[in-house]
């Protein structure tokens, strides 16, 4: 291959030799300074005797050798941006394309050391990366095939690289939730420890409730307290306690949470009364709870909260149905019947399982309607759940996070709750209806339709606030002052039912001005009215003497 001159080329480290192209003897540079239309003969370019070395170039200072007396001295010009340097010419003479030796992807370059140096980067955006896709990785990003124990030493070097040693965190841990009530005044976070004799104490557990937190909760929420609690995964494990309410627009909203070694009455027992002193009493704020069949923890809510209402989530209540009865429609029974707002409504669904399935009707009986049937619910929370989804939620959110050392879990999981109430906040803050998103689409969308079947009668009272509302044979009773239905819907959820709806038409009322003020925006401006503070990083944290 031979490239072509595109100009005048400049005088690479001396004096260029003259060279003779043919039989011509025509100079190369005065042919490229006057004579641009001359091309020189390959073939005799190609019986020249200087071609035969290859890769020369056409240089004599540059193909001469370097003595001893020119050492630290250069052979080339000094580099001048203002000149212009043309192409420099070379010929291949053989070209091998084909080979067929097999190809190693082992290298002893690729050590622990420089797996360690990958894998930094890459846990940096995946922290639950696992042994068999880092392999893969290494492999298919740098086609480098590394011995799987060297992988494995260089993930363990990597992950202490970027989310620190798990010991080394604990030893942080005092340090850490004093930072906390630095930056979050009146927050709750504080942590119990194991004495030891003649060491340092063991970690036992810990708790934390961030004053924006509380505050919003108590201002701007129903209170309904979902409690449930999740596995974590790190090399110690133990499991994570959480309390979660519900906002306006039916997001979870969460409480407080805690590390504990495991579930049991003794934990849930603490835990409850830790929360109970961050929230007030039962009989003055009205706390209702819901959860699942937790270990120890409706003995525990019977010692802490005696009086307090406690539903169980009917989600586990089926699991564990089903593994006894396998009908379909036997299994859809037990929602049916959850779902009844009445006593009535709940005695003839029954008596429809009983029929169906004898052994079935038995089963559920032994359970107390009160924690599992709408019908029995109180009716102050004003939200009608019959599942613990707001702490299912939360569970699922924060997966990735259980999987960490308990300060890079507990530092996710206050940075996850901070951005999830800012953004909130600004989705929120201007919006222009009355009611939450959520309550406007449910009322707009499911409840007014329906409500244009039923014929609203007045009842004549003075006030004009009873109302007979009827559908074919169907009639219930309505008050528009007291906000009650014999449905129940509205006492439980707080939003008019397709009845209180119909008997507001017949007055050309707006259902908005009858919904509870919990189900507003204003509602959800309260909940989140108050942010967390930033928090700073462990480099700027003010050391404790205590262990």
């Amino acid at each position: 291959m031979q490239g072509e001159k595109s100009g005048p080329r400049p005088e690479l480290g001396g004096p260029r030799s003259s060279r003779q192209h043919g039989s011509g003897g025509q100079d190369t540079t005065n042919a490229a300074n006057g004579a641009e239309d001359h091309v020189p003969d390959p073939t005799a370019a190609e019986l020249d005797s200087e071609y035969e070395k290859p890769y020369e170039y056409e240089s004599e200072v540059f193909n001469s050798p370097v003595s001893s007396g020119d050492e630290g001295k250069t052979a080339y010009d000094t580099f001048d941006e203002d000149t212009e340097y043309g192409e420099v010419q070379f010929k291949v003479k053989t070209l091998y394309n084909k080979h067929n030796y097999g190809r190693d992807f082992g290298s002893n370059l690729a050590d622990r050391a420089w797996v360690t140096d990958k894998l930094v980067k890459k846990l940096f955006t995946e922290p639950g990366l696992k042994l068999g896709t880092t392999r893969d990785h290494i492999i298919d990003e740098y086609n480098v095939k590394v011995n799987i124990r060297i992988v494995a030493r260089a993930l363990k070097v990597a992950r202490e690289v970027v989310i620190g040693s798990e010991n080394a965190q604990y030893e942080k841990t005092r340090d850490y939730l004093m930072e906390l009530h630095r930056s979050n005044p009146r927050s709750t976070a504080l942590m119990e420890v194991i004495p030891q004799p003649k060491s340092l104490p063991l970690f036992d557990r810990l708790y934390i409730s961030l004053d924006a937190c509380k505050k919003g909760f108590k201002e701007g929420c129903r209170p309904l307290i979902g409690l449930d609690g999740c596995f974590l995964k790190g090399r110690y494990g133990g499991q994570l306690l959480s309390a979660m309410g519900q906002d306006a627009n039916n997001h979870f909203y969460v409480i407080a949470y805690a590390v504990v070694p495991n579930e049991c009455k003794e934990t849930w027992k603490w835990f409850l009364t830790l929360l109970k002193e961050n929230l007030g009493e039962v009989p003055q704020h009205g706390w209702n709870f819901i959860s699942d069949q937790q270990k120890g923890l409706e003995l525990a809510m019977k010692e802490v909260n005696p009086i307090a209402h406690h539903r169980n989530c009917v989600l586990h209540i089926w699991k564990n149905f089903i593994k006894h009865f396998k009908d379909e429609q036997t299994k859809q029974m037990v929602w049916e019947c959850s779902r009844c707002t009445i006593i009535q409504e709940l005695r003839s669904a029954m008596e429809k399982l009983k029929n169906l399935n004898e052994g079935a009707w038995e089963y559920m009986q032994r359970f107390d309607p009160g924690v599992w049937c709408k019908a029995y619910f109180s009716h102050g929370p004003k939200v009608d759940n019959i599942t613990n989804n707001m702490c299912e939620v939360w569970n699922t959110k924060i997966v990735e996070y259980r999987k960490k050392p308990i300060l890079s879990m507990c530092e996710d999981l206050r940075y996850y709750i901070m951005r999830k109430r800012a953004m909130h906040k600004k989705r929120l803050e201007h919006h222009p209806g009355m009611l939450a998103p959520v309550q406007q689409k449910k009322l707009d969308q499911f409840i007014k339709p329906k409500s244009t079947k039923w014929r609203a009668t007045w009842a004549g009272d003075s006030d004009r606030v009873l109302f007979e509302v009827h559908m074919q044979k169907h009639k219930v009773g309505v008050n528009l002052q007291s906000k009650t239905c014999t449905c129940n819907v509205w006492q439980l959820t707080g939003m008019p039912c397709r009845h209180a709806v119909a008997a507001m038409a017949k007055m050309g009322l707006k259902p908005e001005d009858f919904v509870h003020k919990w189900l507003t925006v204003d509602a959800v401006r309260a909940a989140y009215s108050v942010c967390i503070n930033p928090v700073n990083s462990k480099k700027y944290w003010n050391p404790t003497d205590s262990p």
